[in-house]
């Protein structure tokens, strides 16, 4: 058939499920509102906090006259809001399949048992840089276009009200920076490699963040201004100090060198679903995630992230979520994800029903071919283009990366010639060949009796420099020899394996320290390190066969980095222990690995 002919059926045919399903909606709205507004049923008090005050919240973050703003933003009146929308969705924020809604005879099958308190896991939850990312901004300074409009009542009432600080900020155009008078809270925040200033993102050293405040250009002139700076969270406070300076390759664009001021600034703030509140003394600038505004010009969102760290829900590596403002026949949406099956490639279920709701809960549920119910509830962090963040309280799970940071390891250049043009079965097969390497190589280690501690995201195999050397010094500890014996023995036994070769290019032997002392001590102990770590496992002493040390040593390459790349803590912040240390980091050949395909799905399961 054509493939042509193909899709306009499905269409047809999903357009006829909608409206199938809309006949039933009534009791599929109650059913869902007891099911995920109503979650938290068991008290009074809770049923009280959705119902009376919910209405004043969701207006105080949507603008003073949230209610007035949103009622123009969906039609000048109701009559003609019903003609546009075939289908009327029982929760603002949802994604809901109803082609897949109505075909289910009994939706308590399909959410948990157990249900999260969302306030609850707010206010005792330990955040961390992730939580942040994506863009936060305040839509009543937006116009009809999505732009921010200075000109605007709102805009007016916020100079006003709010208090101003002096700040400084720098303009990577002119390259020279000044003291600036702005607001003391944010009206846009902007977090993560795809959501903030995108100049910096080659810059792994920190987390980085683009705030844009309203600006006193003089007494009766206001605008914007961006500052861009380095934030961390620390005893529940987000802590921000801006750029200082700036200097780019002017052919690559990459920042090659940098510095920060010394001013650290903080500010309280409070998650509530896709809203996020940014308060100073008794200023506070309540926000929306970019993609649920109202008013702009875009009527979709996207979600195709996946998880760079082995913690996952489930074995679940990924999710592909798609969502409309409108619903009807046309804008259905998508809910997906992506499931490591243990047989060298993954399993896609699309038939996931999932809701974002604006208390902060996100449910997910689907039933496999043959029949098996999941069903899943999280408080969720919606990060945009940077993903998504799940928790429910106790475990945190963070799905942040693209799908080449999460085949290759997030610091992959997707921009690289070798990676680019590739397919989604080649990156995860190379993916699957990468983990299974890293699976041996720890393997290995433990059967050596020694520690190596695996960095998921950077794929880094970390020594502890405490074990190697003395403090200050270069020169390898008898302890340290001892280890490095050990672990060379096990390390090349892997990655000189017939399974992997041609998949490797070349061996990083980094050396790190941390950020005390002086930077140019620190990158000649870090280089001084690194170059005794690979003299000493290439030397006889190790035991290794002439072939095998040949072998090794067109691979290994020695290099000091200081303290350009620092192990950072659950808040962002440098951990100055683990990040002295010496690592090793395999880098893949991508043309050979191009080749690689995904094995075929019967092949697998006869194998497994």
């Amino acid at each position: 058939m054509d493939r042509s002919i193909l899709k306009r059926c499905i269409s047809a045919l999903l357009a006829a499920m909608v409206l199938l399903a809309a006949a039933g909606c009534d009791d599929i709205e109650k059913s869902l509102e007891d099911k995920v507004n109503g979650h938290s049923a068991s008290t009074k008090a809770d049923d009280a906090d959705d119902g009376e005050d919910g209405a004043d919240e969701n207006n105080a973050d949507d603008g003073e006259d949230g209610a007035d703003e949103n009622d123009a933003d969906d039609g000048e009146d109701e009559g003609e809001d019903d003609e546009d929308t075939e289908v009327e969705c029982p929760y603002e924020y949802s994604i809901s399949h109803l082609r897949n809604i109505s075909a289910f005879t009994n939706l308590e099958e399909y959410y948990t048992d157990t249900h999260l308190n969302p306030e609850e896991v707010y206010k005792n939850l330990t955040y961390t840089p992730q939580m942040f990312f994506g863009k936060y901004i305040r839509e009543d300074f937006l116009d009809g276009d999505g732009y921010f409009s200075s000109d605007s009542v709102d805009f007016d009432k916020f100079v006003k009200s709010t208090e101003w600080r002096t700040m400084y900020s720098f303009d990577e155009y002119s390259k020279k920076g000044e003291e600036i008078e702005v607001s003391a809270v944010p009206i846009e925040v902007r977090a993560g490699s795809h959501s903030a200033s995108y100049k910096l993102r080659n810059v792994k050293k920190y987390n980085w963040m683009t705030l844009t405040f309203a600006w006193k250009r003089d007494e009766d002139r206001y605008s914007t201004a961006d500052i861009t700076g380095v934030y961390y969270v620390k005893d529940g406070k987000l802590s921000f100090t801006p750029l200082n300076s700036m200097e780019k390759d002017e052919k690559t664009y990459e920042v090659t060198k940098y510095s920060l001021t010394d001013q650290v600034y903080e500010f309280d703030f409070e998650f509530s679903g896709t809203n996020l509140t940014i308060s100073s003394g008794n200023s506070s600038s309540a926000m929306v995630a970019r993609d649920f505004c109202e008013r702009g010009n875009s009527d979709s969102y996207w979600l195709w992230n996946y998880s760079s760290s082995k913690e996952r829900i489930d074995d679940i590596v990924g999710f592909e979520i798609s969502g409309y403002k409108e619903y009807d026949a046309d804008h259905i949406g998508r809910f997906g994800v992506k499931i490591d099956n243990k047989r060298g490639y993954y399993d896609n279920y699309s038939n996931v029903v999932g809701h974002f709701n604006e208390n902060g809960i996100l449910n997910f549920s689907w039933a496999d071919i043959d029949g098996t119910k999941h069903a899943y509830e999280f408080v969720y962090f919606y990060c945009g283009d940077d993903g998504l963040v799940l928790t429910d309280g106790e475990h945190t799970y963070f799905y942040n990366y693209d799908y080449t940071e999460f085949s290759l390891g997030a610091d992959a250049d997707s921009e690289d010639s070798a990676v680019e043009g590739l397919s989604q079965d080649t990156l995860a097969a190379i993916a699957q060949k990468k983990s299974s390497l890293q699976d041996e190589l720890m393997k290995a280690f433990e059967a050596e009796g020694i520690n190596v501690e695996l960095n998921d995201e950077t794929g880094e195999m970390m020594l502890d420099s405490s074990i190697l050397f003395d403090v200050d010094k270069y020169d390898l500890s008898d302890g340290g020899k001892d280890y490095l014996k050990k672990f060379i023995k096990a390390y090349s036994s892997v990655i000189l394996k017939d399974d992997y070769e041609g998949f490797v290019s070349k061996i990083m032997v980094e050396g790190h320290t941390d950020s005390t002392g002086e930077r140019a001590h620190n990158e000649e102990l870090s280089q001084k390190r690194a170059d005794e770590v690979k003299k000493y496992c290439l030397s006889s002493e190790v035991g290794m066969d002439a072939t095998a040390q040949k072998e090794m040593g067109d691979l290994m390459e020695a290099v000091g980095y200081a303290d350009d790349y620092p192990v950072l803590d659950a808040g962002g912040m440098e951990d100055k222990e683990k990040s002295r240390r010496v690592s090793f980091k395999f880098v893949i050949d991508m043309e050979n690995a191009s080749t690689l395909k995904l094995p075929d799905s019967d092949t697998a399961a006869a194998n497994d």
